[in-house]
């Protein structure tokens, strides 16, 4: 009989802490709402607003972008230029649709880094060997001292990085291509013992694409 009393003892108790939680549950995911609701408020961009600037950013080529694939057996991955038919070169330009889908993480884009097959919107350094974090630290002390703020985008692996430099306007893919040779060079002659091991390549990593080429793409 006293162990059924202790058992009905224990069931209150348990009974008491699960209502409890739950009103904190409740509490806390009305705290959830009400505070989205308050970043939605203060947020100083619309939708239409973050897409537009993720396209100025971002978007080099708007004749053509690339989306990424794997088969079906998981055996083989890419990036193939978007197309309207099997041709492969009745490329679709990018959209604001399209990139919502991207935001959202519906499907993965990549750019084509040369506009009008001799220019550039930005310049992105890619470090992903192990010293990445360290040469990307070097190239940030370089940037302080140039008065130049790029953006820093960790890998969907979280084992490299991309340093972006974005332009006001268009620049010839060959001038921005020596801004990282620069970049990259005096990175390595400011910091003690860094050889910039993890850097892997520019983009874009060509100054001319030819009329019926894309170009490398990011």
């Amino acid at each position: 009989m006293a162990i059924w009393i202790h058992v009905l003892m224990h069931l209150q108790e348990l009974y008491y802490k699960l209502n409890h939680l739950e009103s904190q549950k409740q509490s806390i995911e009305y705290e959830i709402i009400q505070t989205k609701k308050v970043i939605e408020k203060l947020s100083t961009f619309t939708k239409s607003q973050k897409i537009a600037l993720f396209k100025t950013l971002f978007i080099a080529r708007e004749d053509v972008y690339a989306t990424y694939w794997v088969n079906k057996e998981g055996t083989k991955k890419g990036y193939s230029p978007a197309a309207y038919t099997f041709r492969g070169t009745d490329y679709i330009p990018i959209s604001d649709d399209i990139i919502q889908k991207h935001l959202e993480g519906k499907l993965r884009l990549g750019t084509y880094a040369v506009v009008n097959q001799t220019m550039a919107k930005f310049l992105a350094l890619d470090l992903d060997k192990q010293s990445f974090i360290d040469d990307a630290r070097a190239i940030k002390n370089m940037c302080d001292e140039l008065s130049l703020n790029p953006l820093f985008e960790i890998s969907k692996s979280g084992n490299g990085i991309h340093i972006w430099f974005f332009f006001e306007s268009l620049v010839r893919a060959s001038e921005a291509r020596k801004l990282g040779d620069i970049l990259v060079t005096k990175a390595m002659d400011i910091s003690d013992g860094i050889d910039m091991s993890s850097y892997d390549r520019m983009f874009p990593n060509q100054d001319f694409v030819a009329p019926d080429a894309l170009g490398n793409l990011i």
